[in-house]
């Protein structure tokens, strides 16, 4: 596997949104003489999402096992509740009323694909919420004002408009890319919003569509017709919006196919895929977009690596 010029990898993921998290739970911590403030984290850790999210927690406690070293926050220690969405809208909403009803959860952490789903009633709550606004529209979106994302704003449209960024077309047109095909999923909107924002971003750069399938099932695994499509077509670089499971399958479905193209994904470049040999000899080669520059890694990201270090042990 490949990363992505000044992007990095995205194993720490968990670990950035829970330090987000502690700025907003910060500023509400005057309750209870010290008592714990309780943050629920969603994550889908079964169903067909979990190979993208399953770490996630892992990242996240070790970001509040080290802010609880230093005494939490004013003095109030910090409490994670990780719930399972199990890859369902209706598993998603279910935690969120859990955390909140249950759990006394004053901030929750919805990394998830199917965050849209309690997205209305942690508004109706007064809940702030934290994640990556990859899901739907709705972190964008009034009154979602408690709504706040770390990544940028790629799949969410602001007042209406979708903004792309140069970066996808640029790399691609410097690794060779002149040919282009891209995959989404055909029940989520950022999935085929990305893809869309991809080709846009290719397009100044002299890079032509030459396939598209905006209709892959949810954590599909089979693209056969796909890369035999992509091959006729003549395509040199390839790109699916997708969780790991289906980066690795299509990953593999191109190698196996002899189809000489560069591969972009959004996901993979984590230690499930590393430890596993059969992914990771698929995913081979490929190239993983990501936040976080582990090449070159600045104070913060050595920070971030030292803490998960220390305190996870699936790292």
């Amino acid at each position: 596997m490949k990363k992505l010029g000044r992007l990095g990898a995205a194993l720490g993921l968990g670990c950035m949104v829970a330090s987000a998290s502690l700025t907003v739970v910060g500023t509400q911590a005057a309750s209870a003489a010290k008592a714990p403030i309780v943050i629920g984290y969603i994550t889908d850790q079964t169903g067909v999402a979990a190979s993208t999210f399953l770490d996630g927690p892992g990242g996240a406690q070790a970001r509040i096992d080290a802010q609880n070293a230093k005494g939490g926050v004013n003095g109030h220690k910090l409490k994670l509740v990780t719930q399972d969405g199990q890859s369902s809208p209706a598993a998603n909403l279910t935690a969120a009323q859990n955390l909140v009803q249950n759990k006394g959860a004053m901030l929750v952490i919805d990394y998830s694909s199917f965050a849209f789903a309690s997205a209305k009633y942690l508004q109706q709550q007064g809940i702030p919420v934290v994640g990556g606004a990859f899901d739907g529209p709705e972190w964008a979106t009034q009154p979602n004002s408690n709504m706040f994302s770390f990544s940028l704003p790629l799949e969410s449209p602001i007042n209406g408009k979708y903004f792309t960024y140069e970066y996808t077309g640029k790399f691609l047109h410097s690794i060779g890319v002149t040919k282009y095909a891209g995959l989404g999923y055909g029940i989520s909107p950022s999935s085929q919003n990305s893809i869309t924002a991809a080709f846009a971003s290719a397009k100044p750069f002299g890079i032509s569509q030459c396939y598209l399938n905006q209709s892959v099932p949810f954590g599909g695994v089979d693209f056969t017709a796909d890369t035999l499509q992509i091959k006729s077509a003549g395509c040199n670089g390839v790109t699916g919006s997708f969780v790991d499971a289906s980066d690795v399958a299509l990953a593999g479905a191109v190698n196996h196919a002899g189809i000489k193209a560069k591969q972009l994904y959004f996901t993979g470049y984590d230690e499930n895929i590393l430890k596993d040999s059969s992914a990771a000899a698929s995913f081979d080669g490929s190239y993983v977009a990501a936040l976080i520059n582990f090449t070159t890694p600045n104070k913060a990201t050595s920070a971030m690596l030292a803490t998960l270090k220390k305190y996870d042990s699936g790292y």
